[in-house]
């Protein structure tokens, strides 16, 4: 009998420690109060099996409110390269009052639901194949966000645009080919971001361009243009006889440092999506935009021919 006792007691205590170190699976309520602005949604969802989850919403306010869903989409690097599938199933949601919303056309990761006034609401997030990351907005919010990004984008571009005129300029006066190989680089590389920014970039405008937006090919032969001539820039050092070798080596190490940075910032994108919030998608692009930057700045503070020697 005490043999008994004792597996009982055994086997209660294990039940208590297994509950302790489990978490639970049952979704919590997210309250919301008249300042919400913007929460990551994810931790408070519960999946339902496969494809499904839930999630509850209590509105603490005396009036109904109107809030954005919205699903980070894979990085679209990774999504052009065939590492990672595109979220092209819409959110449907459906609510415990039996109310039905869905993603606007074109947009299929960004839903609008309701929550009546001083109610708990729960909602099943269906058929969420290829799950990411999910974000809860403020509609006035999430509208300010994606205007301050757009700014933020155009800006950039109009940036390296600039700086890419200034270089080539410059390159066709020094007479210099490795200046023209660094050209060659940036232009590949800043045709590689305004296509990965070409969604937001069109939805700023308000214009229709295909060729930003609709060509599946665009990115990959950006991409693999700005590695060919990364390869070739190294190689011309390492094997040929090159004029301001001291300065192109400093020039080359400082942009290694930003491709690294900008690589190892998509892996982890890549990786864990969520790892720096919304804000996580978008890093790897500020380090791309400073890699170009570097590389123009090279080209544009290269010295003349006539003040320098063969190293």
């Amino acid at each position: 009998m005490s043999m008994a006792h004792f597996s009982r007691i055994f086997l209660v205590f294990v039940a208590l420690l297994f509950n302790v170190w489990t978490p639970s699976q049952a979704s919590d309520v997210l309250r919301l109060e008249d300042n919400f602005r913007t929460l990551d949604l994810t931790p408070f969802v519960k999946t339902i099996n496969q494809n499904d989850y839930e999630f509850s919403i209590q509105n603490a306010t005396n009036q109904s409110v109107d809030l954005l869903l919205h699903r980070l989409a894979p990085p679209k690097l990774t999504t052009a390269l065939g590492l990672s599938a595109p979220s092209e199933t819409p959110l449907r949601l459906f609510s415990s009052d039996d109310n039905e919303f869905a993603a606007a056309p074109g947009q299929p990761n960004l839903v609008r639901l309701n929550v009546p006034a001083n109610q708990v609401q729960t909602f099943l997030l269906a058929d969420a194949v290829g799950w990411q990351p999910v974000y809860l907005w403020s509609p006035n919010y999430y509208a300010s966000y994606q205007s301050r990004l757009y700014t933020v984008q155009l800006s950039l571009l109009s940036l390296l645009s600039g700086l890419l005129l200034v270089a080539i300029i410059v390159a066709v006066l020094r007479r210099s080919r490795r200046a023209a190989y660094a050209v060659v680089m940036a232009m590949g590389l800043i045709t590689l971001q305004g296509s990965l920014w070409g969604d937001d970039l069109v939805q700023g405008l308000g214009t229709e361009i295909t060729w930003l937006t609709g060509n599946d090919l665009l990115i990959p032969f950006a991409f693999v243009l700005g590695l060919i001539m990364t390869g070739i820039g190294h190689l011309n050092l390492l094997f040929r006889r090159v004029i301001n070798r001291n300065y192109w080596t400093r020039v080359i190490i400082l942009a290694d440092i930003c491709l690294i940075a900008t690589a190892s910032l998509w892996s982890l994108a890549y990786a864990s999506p969520n790892f720096a919030g919304v804000l996580g998608a978008e890093m790897p692009h500020i380090a791309l935009s400073l890699t170009i930057a570097c590389i123009l700045l090279g080209v544009i503070f290269l010295p003349d021919r006539r003040d320098t020697h063969l190293e």
